[in-house]
This record gives C-alpha cells, sequence and structure tokens, in this order.
C-alpha cells in the first residue's frame, strides 16, 4: 500500500459543490461555497499547483437556491447543471470559460438557462409514503424533486443522472430540455438576466420529447454517478442498510439524509444488474467516490472508505468485462466529497476534509503505474 501525502488547497466555511478540469494541460477547480451565515454564495475558479490554489474568479452572490450542481467543459463554455427544487428541481445553465479564468475580464453571463424535470411517466414511479412529505411549501410537488445531479461523462452535454425523492438514479434528457422555453434567471448570475428575472418559478409544463434512456433506473441508488464508455453505460452508486431518501436533507425539514455506513456499487450496461464493489474488493465504510474517464477514455473508479489504519483510496479500473483493483492508497485525512482528473500519467486527486469551520479542500498527485 502507497502512502499518499495531500497538501491545502482552499479553506471553505460551506462547501455546496466540487468539480474538476483541465485547462492548457494544468488541473483546475471550480467550487460553489456559502458563508457561515448562509446568507450569500461564491462561485469560485482556481488553479491547482504546488501549495495553495490560485484564485482566478470569485464571484459573490446573494442567491443561496443552489443545493448542488456539477459543471462540464463543452469546448470555449461551462455547462452547469444546479440543483434548486423551488419552484423547479433543475437547472441547466451556460457560460463561456475564459471569463472565468480571468479576474479582469467582465462579469460572466450565464445564458441558455433551461429546466431539467421529470416526465409525466417518470414522477408517477416516484413512490412517498403520505408521511414523508409533511411540511411541503412549494409550487413544486414532492415527487418532481431531483437530487444530486451529475453530468455523464463520455456522454457531453446530453445526459444527467440524479437521485428522485424516493431515492431511484434516473437518467435525464438535457439535450431534450434545452430546446424548450427558457426557465428563469441563473441562480449564479451576479445580476439577474432579463429573462423571467425576479419573477416566480415557472409553471409546470410538459417536457421536450425525450429520446428512450439507455437504462432504466436504479432503485435506492444515491448520490449516482455514471459515465458513457465504448458506448456502455457505466453507473455508480451508494447504497446503506435503509432506505435512501434524499429530500431530508432540504432546509424545510431540517435533517440529513444520511442512513449510516454505506457500500460501492456500480451497474454496467442496461440490464440494471447490479455488483458490489465494496464486497468484491474488501472496502471498509464508504465516504467519497469519483468515477472518472482515462485519458483512452476508459471507467476508473476512486473509492476513499475507512481502513484498519486510517482513511484509504481504493482504485479501481475496469477491463476485461470487470472492475479490478489497481492500487490502495493510504491518505493522511478523510474527505466527504472527491473529485478526480487524469493529466498525462498522473491524476490530480482533490477531496474535501470536514471540519468544525466547514471543510479544506485538499490535492494529491498520483502516477498511475
Amino acid at each position: 500500500m502507497a502512502d499518499l501525502k495531500s497538501t491545502p488547497l482552499h479553506q471553505s466555511p460551506q462547501l455546496v459543490a466540487l468539480w474538476p478540469f483541465v485547462h492548457a494541460g494544468q488541473p483546475h477547480i471550480g467550487l460553489i461555497e456559502r458563508n457561515e451565515a448562509r446568507t450569500r454564495s461564491t462561485l469560485l475558479v482556481a488553479r491547482i499547483g504546488q501549495g495553495p490554489a490560485q484564485t482566478l474568479r470569485r464571484i459573490d452572490n446573494d442567491d443561496v437556491g443552489v443545493r448542488g450542481a456539477d459543471a462540464l467543459v463543452q469546448g470555449d463554455e461551462l455547462a452547469f447543471v444546479l440543483e434548486v427544487n423551488h419552484g423547479w428541481p433543475l437547472q441547466l445553465a451556460r457560460t463561456r470559460l475564459a471569463p472565468l479564468l480571468e479576474a479582469r475580464s467582465p462579469a460572466p453571463e450565464f445564458a441558455d438557462l433551461h429546466e431539467l424535470h421529470l416526465g409525466a411517466a417518470e414522477a408517477a414511479s416516484v413512490k412517498l409514503d403520505p408521511s414523508d412529505q409533511w411540511n411541503v411549501a412549494d409550487l413544486l410537488a414532492p415527487r418532481r424533486w431531483l437530487f444530486s445531479p451529475r453530468w455523464v461523462l463520455g456522454a457531453g452535454d446530453t445526459l444527467v443522472i440524479a437521485n428522485t425523492a424516493d431515492g431511484q438514479a434516473v437518467l435525464l434528457d438535457a439535450k431534450a430540455a434545452a430546446a424548450a422555453p427558457a426557465a428563469g434567471a441563473s441562480p449564479l448570475a451576479q445580476i439577474p438576466l432579463p429573462a423571467r428575472a425576479g419573477t416566480a418559478a415557472p409553471a409546470q409544463r410538459p417536457p421536450a420529447p425525450a429520446a428512450t434512456p439507455p437504462a432504466p433506473p436504479l432503485p435506492n441508488a444515491a448520490e449516482p454517478q455514471a459515465l458513457m464508455a465504448g458506448g456502455q453505460l457505466h453507473r455508480a452508486f451508494l447504497r446503506a442498510g435503509t432506505a435512501y431518501r434524499p429530500f431530508w436533507s432540504l432546509p424545510r425539514y431540517g435533517r440529513g439524509a444520511d442512513a449510516g455506513p454505506r457500500r460501492l456499487l456500480v451497474s454496467t450496461g442496461a440490464s440494471g444488474a447490479v455488483t458490489d464493489l465494496s464486497a468484491a474488493h474488501g472496502l471498509g465504510a464508504l465516504t467519497a467516490f469519483a468515477l472518472a474517464a482515462a485519458d483512452d477514455g476508459q471507467p476508473w473508479l476512486f473509492a476513499m472508505h475507512a481502513g484498519k489504519q486510517g482513511p484509504e483510496i481504493a482504485v479501481l479500473r475496469y477491463q476485461a468485462a470487470a472492475w479490478t483493483s489497481v492500487a490502495q492508497l493510504r491518505v493522511d485525512t478523510r474527505g466527504d466529497q472527491l473529485a478526480v482528473q487524469q493529466i498525462g500519467r498522473d491524476w490530480h486527486l482533490v477531496w474535501a476534509e470536514p471540519g468544525d469551520s466547514g471543510h479544506t479542500l485538499r490535492h494529491a498527485r498520483w502516477a498511475a503505474p
């Protein structure tokens, strides 16, 4: 087992979302965080070097409505999917990448805003007990809530994977949503956009025609991530001993969604069959994981878990139709969010170490054998 030493990058009072990306051959991170009072949010973009992250752009905002996010570089743009769950469940937004990499550039404009939500049949499949729906004051019905959105890697900006309120992992057609009418101002923007700025949430409307999802929903599949490689869909997620109900973490409920120690499971292809990687590879309780594509497009998994002598990261690679172990890395701190990116032979790992004053983002570099 190799020891992996990390370097502190950034101190966040309340981390909302974290994502990695590469620009000009160098590792970067983007994040959304809130202040301690939860009255302001910040979009921050930084370059990773030898020490603390170099902040390239910091955008403060009075809107604290974003509860989760993912972002993907598409050409010269950054495509966002935002978890809102107030008026509409998810929102798509885009902005040019260049203004986020230079503090002296004009403020970026967030445009191409669209709502992303379940279709009628998908919403009808969400099963919630009546006791799970108390104290709901929103235009959006609980069965339409969506959580933990992530872009499906290898599919461009066409597919998103997310959790429904009853813990299913579902695939959503972002391309079809982008063909629908605009959906309000982006909560990321410094200045609300003219389109529906300052208005109430848009009324529910039928979704645009969607392509058939490449795989059926997965039940009880927390915080899912997905990747398309070689025409095959790989989905990874967490599962505990009790049913996952992500909506309990909403402020209106005021309790956590955690259901105890969690295992890492995967599903490959469209059959919905599931493999327990925690059992197969002897992993301890999972605290974070990252599904990533190597430079050759092949799937890798990095799983942070509780080892016998402290936190470890298990590195797995998909080859010969199976997930095989590549390395076990002993790390100096635990993390509850993990982001990875390959540049050349090196993998850059960034994780969020929880503490009394928020999260410390830490970075480590690992060269694959």
